[in-house]
């Protein structure tokens, strides 16, 4: 319970979201460092991606139903981030990072070989 008198609703660590969204903005732009300022655009990408109906249920962090979206948004960031301070070296800067992002994205989808 929250001093507030609302309920708290524990989250999956910060762990579970921030580094696979970071490791696939760093390697996506070729970054040859992880900056500060892609730490904190990482940071903000996840305060903002939990909603206010996530938030009136005690939730700091969003549900892990919807990771990939938050480590996709998270990497975009990160992504851009490494374009703006010169650290990336996939060049030239694609145009739409998100779109392009998600398409190299892991799909754990496996074939079925045996019944």
């Amino acid at each position: 319970m929250l001093p507030n008198g609302k309920p708290y609703k524990p989250s999956t660590s910060t762990s579970a979201y921030v580094f696979p969204g970071l490791a696939l903005g760093q390697t996506f732009s070729g970054a040859t460092k992880i900056h500060g300022e892609m730490l904190l655009a990482t940071a903000k990408v996840l305060a903002n991606m939990a909603t206010d109906e996530d938030r009136a249920e005690g939730a700091v962090l969003p549900p892990f139903s919807r990771i990939r979206k938050v480590s996709c948004k998270i990497a975009k960031a990160v992504a851009g981030k490494a374009y703006d301070l010169g650290l990336a070296t996939r060049l030239p800067k694609p145009v739409n990072l998100f779109k392009d992002m998600k398409k190299t994205m892991f799909n754990p989808v496996y074939t079925k070989y045996c019944n």
